[in-house]
């Protein structure tokens, strides 16, 4: 599988054996606390959650561009997220 490329990929540890379009947004953001907490141990507090939050952002767009830019098939638990781009169409 090919992921796609944004600055917040990194977030996934290889745990999660999914594309990052394929989790929830909680999902993703967990992975991106826990991969932070193991590589980035100074990284806390008000830092800490301002970065989640971005991460949590990153992977709105993630979920944009698979669904509405390639078409990906983005499942129901995944969209529930993210239900504005429920009104977009996707391109094929």
């Amino acid at each position: 599988m090919k992921a796609i490329r944004t600055r917040h990929v990194e977030a996934m540890p290889e745990v999660i054996a999914k594309e990052p379009w394929q989790v929830t947004r909680e999902v993703y953001v967990e992975s991106a606390r826990q991969w932070r907490a193991e590589n980035m141990p100074r990284l806390t507090g008000r830092a800490l959650e301002h970065e989640l939050e971005q991460v949590g952002k990153g992977h709105r767009e993630i979920i944009r561009r698979a669904f509405i830019e390639t078409g990906k098939p983005v499942q129901p638990e995944v969209l529930v997220d993210y239900p504005d781009l429920l009104n977009l169409k996707p391109r094929h």
